[in-house]
């Protein structure tokens, strides 16, 4: 016999894991990413404006492609448009 609660417990007991590998993921890609662009001499340039990222922004976040106030800028769109 099965019990209906018992699916729904194990659906939220795995999607922690599945966000978490999710997250991993993503964090693979970026440094992926950030590997390519220091070959190609584009690490640390922000995708959005080309200039130079700042040191302490690297130094915070590695894998960032984007310069703190193009970063701010694209954030605060998101919130506007809900994306």
């Amino acid at each position: 016999m099965r019990i209906p609660w018992t699916g729904l417990l194990l659906n939220r007991t795995a999607e922690p894991g599945l966000r978490i590998r999710d997250r991993e993921s993503m964090l693979i890609k970026k440094i992926r990413k950030s590997l390519e662009d220091i070959e190609n001499g584009d690490y640390g340039i922000c995708e959005d404006c080309g200039k130079d990222i700042s040191t302490e922004r690297l130094k915070a976040r590695p894998v960032t492609s984007f310069c703190i106030r193009c970063k701010t800028k694209r954030e605060t769109l998101e919130k506007l448009t809900g994306k």
